[in-house]
């Protein structure tokens, strides 16, 4: 099943669950409340269980080579959902931990075990500054709901000499704009950027991007130079929002 015919379903979920007024149930884990802000309907609860049989799995090689991992690499997978993507770097990396939205998501990565999970939102990062020496976002980005607070968040958590990889559907691409309408119908409220409109989030003195392009993905490579510090977006208070699972 393509990406489209999935928004599409998930379209439909969205609608009947709005229709009825649907509300979701806290997981029996010992911890469950997240204080972030703001946060939207858990869509992807819905086809959690299937999400990896009807969704093509990712390119891991070429996601491997624009990464660089090293053994000693702590990497953090934002919008990492059931692990379909991070699952394959377990032997490349020292650790894992996936950040998403959606407790049915997580809960289907911490069934594979090897991750660590946390609930929450890329706005709200709750880590210390350069944690990370890799950082992965695929199809994630824009169900971000604050693009350019997130995009302070991920270069905040960044290592110094670190490397961020991006992959997005290109919204240039016929098909992905029937992926961006069914989302639309589904109340994600996802926003896609071209390519180059989302490089803009990343202008930042000294950090190094490289686009490639094919269709109908794009990757943006954001390399953060040594001895980098990033400051933190003005207008927005660092705030706890994550509660981290397994």
């Amino acid at each position: 099943m393509s990406n489209g015919l999935i928004a599409v379903a998930i379209a439909l979920c969205g609608f009947l669950v709005t229709m009825i007024g649907y509300s979701t149930v806290s997981p029996p884990w010992r911890l469950t409340i997240s204080a972030t802000p703001d946060l939207p309907f858990d869509h992807f609860s819905l086809v959690a269980p299937l999400y990896e049989r009807v969704i093509r799995p990712p390119d891991a090689h070429w996601l491997r080579e624009l990464c660089a991992f090293e053994p000693g690499h702590r990497l953090l997978d934002v919008g990492g959902g059931t692990g379909r993507v991070s699952q394959h770097f377990r032997g490349d990396v020292a650790s894992i931990c996936i950040l998403d939205v959606s407790v049915g998501m997580l809960r289907e990565a911490l069934s594979k075990g090897g991750f660590c999970a946390g609930s929450g939102a890329a706005e709200w990062l709750p880590f210390r500054d350069g944690a990370f020496e890799r950082i992965i976002a695929i199809d994630s980005f824009h169900h971000f709901r604050n693009h350019r607070r997130a995009a302070g968040e991920l270069l905040r958590v960044l290592a110094p000499g670190g490397r961020l990889v991006i992959e997005e559907p290109d919204i240039r691409r016929f098909r992905v704009k029937l992926v961006a309408l069914g989302e639309t119908l589904a109340l994600m409220r996802s926003h896609f950027y071209p390519p180059h409109a989302l490089m803009r989030f990343f202008d930042v003195p000294g950090v190094q991007l490289t686009l490639r392009e094919s269709s109908p993905n794009f990757w943006l490579v954001v390399e953060k130079p040594p001895e980098h510090h990033t400051p933190t977006v003005p207008g927005y208070p660092k705030k706890p929002g994550t509660v981290l699972l397994g």
